[in-house]
């Protein structure tokens, strides 16, 4: 993982991940690439968030690994990137704030 590099052992991270379909027209990475990653990174602790339509999120869960804490599902009209903006702000002011969250 490239950011690897720039992360000390001790820092936090938080990685907002963002697909708006199924169309799987990614050169640089598989699937199976993405679920790596995503292992590394929780293992190292880091917060991940993976936004997607209500009905892509089980695919997203099997194919990748996602779990249902790091899933949240919105629709791709204005409500759904609002949302999806609220809960990026929510958790890096946990991650700043941990005991001055409210949600």
């Amino acid at each position: 993982m490239k950011i690897s590099k720039h992360i000390e052992s001790n820092d936090q991270a938080f990685f907002a991940i963002y697909t708006d379909g199924l169309e799987n027209a990614s050169t640089d990475y598989t699937a199976d690439d993405i679920q790596k990653l995503l292992a590394q990174a929780t293992e190292k602790g880091w917060q991940v968030k993976f936004f997607c339509r209500d009905e892509d999120n089980l695919f997203y869960k099997r194919q990748l690994g996602i779990s249902d804490q790091q899933m949240m599902n919105i629709s791709l009209n204005e409500d759904g990137l609002k949302a999806m903006e609220t809960e990026i702000c929510y958790c890096l002011n946990e991650m700043v704030n941990p005991q001055k969250t409210d949600k």
